[in-house]
């Protein structure tokens, strides 16, 4: 009989679970909820570098994913119809906010009458915010949007706009607005939970008061105020999609490579126009979403201190930055930002 070798059972090493997969499934909804778009969940063990092979295979990535979408669906419809509803009680203003299916996600826009601020005749008095309106505001920048744009039209408060001095003073106004936004996010980032908040002044130089502003942190990537003087009621959509030229400003002395809005940089700032200065947009962007230890000098980007200027564009509203004009010269551009220039200063 022949001579067999003792066999052994063989020994099947466990599959070890990672320490995310073993997370409660409301602490990992948590964390998805913070991904930033193209990152990965730490499903694999150690530092691999991808896990994305993981994710298309995982029936548990799937369901969670799958999950995660059914209810942010529903949390958001209730959030913004509560934040709607509170900032309309505190502000008196008929605000909406809009999430559009065509936009990319975590994109929203909040549209107000021009009676947001103090007075908005920019011939008589340099108009502020009312101070509701602004720390209503808020919540909303305290979440982790890409975009919050924040749209003003309608005719009630509608400015002046008939001359193009006019129409420049609007943009100067608008301008000035948008820096008080970044005066805001400076006093609220660079404060740390629990600190006191009494030496925070209020905007625009306005007495010095304890909790000027909420303690959140602002996480909203990309705030703009874009604004429609092209017809009476503010609300022809099909206008809103006109193509919007204009400049980008970024910090020169950071090495950011490729002269293209694209490029990763910590922050920059952006003004847009249609031809006729009718409608316009002004954002301030921050791809640390205004970590202040890596995005320093917000404020001195809106004054166009050390900073480089380059041409873009946009399809529209609230849309993604493109590198150049679309449909004007360079030469031509300046020479009207030239001349209105000269009506202004």
């Amino acid at each position: 009989m022949p001579q067999h070798e003792d066999l052994h059972p063989i020994q099947y090493e466990a599959q070890e679970r990672s320490f995310f997969e073993r997370l409660p499934y409301d602490i990992r909804l948590i964390i998805y909820e913070y991904l930033e778009p193209g990152d990965f969940a730490p499903f694999t063990r150690g530092y691999q570098p991808s896990t994305s092979g993981f994710l298309l295979s995982c029936r548990q990535a799937k369901q969670d994913f799958d999950d995660i979408a059914y209810l942010a669906s529903l949390s958001l419809s209730k959030h913004l119809a509560k934040f709607t509803d509170s900032f309309k009680s505190s502000t008196k203003l008929d605000a909406k906010c809009t999430t559009s299916p065509d936009a990319p996600l975590r994109h929203i826009t909040i549209t107000l009458p021009f009676t947001a601020f103090d007075s908005f005749d920019p011939r008589c008095r340099k108009p502020t915010w009312k101070r509701a309106v602004l720390v209503g505001l808020h919540p909303l920048l305290s979440l982790y949007w890409d975009v919050v744009r924040i749209h003003f039209s309608g005719t009630d408060g509608q400015p002046p706009h008939e001359s193009a001095l006019d129409r420049g003073m609007v943009e100067v106004t608008m301008h000035s607005l948008l820096r008080d936004v970044t005066y805001m996010i400076e006093r609220i980032n660079k404060k740390k939970p629990g600190q006191d908040g009494a030496e925070r002044g209020m905007v625009s130089g306005s007495s010095i008061s304890r909790n000027a502003y909420p303690d959140a942190h602002v996480r909203a990537k990309r705030i703009c105020l874009s604004w429609d003087l092209r017809n009476e009621n503010g609300s022809d959509e099909k206008k809103s999609a006109d193509t919007l030229n204009g400049k980008l400003y970024r910090d020169q002395t950071s090495d950011t490579g490729a002269n293209s809005p694209e490029t990763k940089a910590p922050s920059f700032f952006y003004h847009l126009r249609d031809e006729q200065r009718l409608a316009g947009e002004m954002g301030a962007v921050s791809e640390t979403r205004w970590d202040l230890a890596d995005d320093p000098g917000i404020v001195a980007l809106l004054n166009c201190v050390d900073t480089r200027v380059q041409f873009c564009s946009s399809g529209g509203f609230g849309c993604e930055l493109s590198e150049g004009l679309d449909g004007v010269g360079e030469s031509e551009f300046e020479e009207c930002e030239e001349e209105l220039g000269a009506l202004i200063y």
